[in-house]
């Protein structure tokens, strides 16, 4: 029985997601989306992090909206000539990077199953199994399997930039989780609300973001641009994208921009 069905809105991510990965990244997507227990797991993270928490979405459509903002921006990154670890490293291609970022951005929230407090470790802890698995769905040489085993924790740990991380991989995870900031995120959370709370300008301002592009930059490889209703939705982007851009290992490579309304688009000087 499946107590947390997909919705249409889901169901679209999907295609999206698998229109935009391809190779192993593709094949590693379509192992995961096919385990119906990580399906189940992924719909109780949304139990504990919205309904126990009352926080934002943490479940499985904000890991796929930054799955997709992954893939998006590894594209543009690749396109510009900068070279992942993984290749860089010369542990694998392109390829095997593309699989680290999607499997890491897929999986980054699984912690949230237990709690917030540590979430990224226990991330780690919870999505080791299904690490494993796909890992060993597509190559046969262990000494691989564990080696992007690594690169994947790397990259789900530091995903709230708790953690100083140096890979491109870990870089483009915590930036694409920065990126889902769009209102639809907080809605739910926001329903649930009756009585004012300590936190709720992440949701409000959240409500204010209409939408978040990842586009080819013009001063750098990348822009994120936001467009908002009003100028609450500057929370979002100064308090919790800019940080997670700062820490982030491509930072020299994005460009952010605003704006608020129908006033004139704005660059952040990062």
């Amino acid at each position: 029985m499946n107590v947390y069905p997909k919705s249409e809105f889901e169901l679209k991510l999907d295609e999206t997601m698998l229109s935009l990965a391809d190779g192993k990244a593709r094949r590693a997507l379509e192992y995961l989306l096919g385990l119906k227990p990580l399906e189940q797991l992924m719909g109780f993270c949304n139990v504990v992090s919205v309904e126990r928490y009352g926080f934002n979405d943490h479940g499985r459509v904000h890991a796929k909206i930054a799955t997709i903002n992954a893939l998006k921006i590894l594209d543009l990154l690749l396109e510009a000539g900068v070279e992942p670890n993984v290749a860089k490293e010369k542990v694998g291609d392109d390829e095997d990077s593309r699989l680290v970022t999607v499997v890491a951005a897929f999986l980054h929230d699984l912690g949230m199953s237990i709690g917030r407090e540590n979430h990224e470790l226990n991330s780690v802890k919870v999505g080791d199994p299904f690490i494993f698995s796909v890992l060993r769905e597509i190559y046969p040489d262990e000494g691989m399997v564990f080696v992007l085993r690594s690169y994947i924790f790397e990259a789900i740990m530091g995903h709230m930039a708790h953690m100083k991380v140096k890979s491109i991989e870990s870089g483009v995870v915590l930036v694409s989780d920065g990126c889902d900031m769009e209102f639809g995120r907080a809605r739910a959370a926001l329903k649930r609300k009756t009585t004012p709370a300590v936190g709720d300008i992440h949701a409000h301002s959240a409500m204010s973001v209409n939408r978040v592009e990842i586009l080819k930059g013009q001063s750098r490889p990348l822009e994120i641009f936001v467009q908002m209703k009003d100028t609450s939705g500057l929370f979002q982007v100064e308090e919790i994208l800019l940080g997670k851009i700062s820490a982030s290992s491509i930072n020299p490579y994005i460009q952010v921009s605003v704006q608020v309304a129908d006033q004139e688009k704005m660059y952040y000087r990062l």
